[in-house]
């Protein structure tokens, strides 16, 4: 009885922890991939119909370290962002939603060097 038991609150346990974990999709879908490439649009409003996220200077001078803001041409679709886990989940392949995550910003030449940027708040 008491081995059943045990069983039982061990899967009840397991359940538990993997509970409210999907997987984040983008536009058309489709699970959002580790190490993939992809461009974060924000939600067009009446009021905001910009374009991408950018890589912008955040102080006159210096320009470094730069922040990320919406470019005001509606159709610049910004620059391409990969998505990885911090730290890095082995054997996971896309991405899970309450999850910590690295957002990575894909540019060849930035003056900055740059790459990653800390997520300051949302909303």
């Amino acid at each position: 009885m008491k081995t059943y038991f045990l069983v039982i609150t061990l899967l009840m346990g397991a359940a538990v922890c993997t509970h409210g974990l999907e997987e984040v999709k983008d536009s058309n879908g489709n699970p959002v991939n580790v190490g993939a490439q992809y461009f974060i649009q924000p939600v067009k409003t009446e009021s905001n119909n910009g374009g991408g996220l950018v890589p912008a200077a955040i102080n006159i001078l210096p320009f470094c370290p730069l922040g990320i803001t919406q470019t005001l041409l509606p159709y610049q679709p910004g620059l391409p962002v990969r998505f990885a886990y911090h730290p890095n989940i082995l054997g996971r392949y896309t991405i899970d939603t309450s999850s910590d995550i690295i957002i990575g910003v894909c540019v060849q030449h930035l003056a900055c060097m740059q790459r990653v940027f800390q997520v300051m708040g949302s909303g």
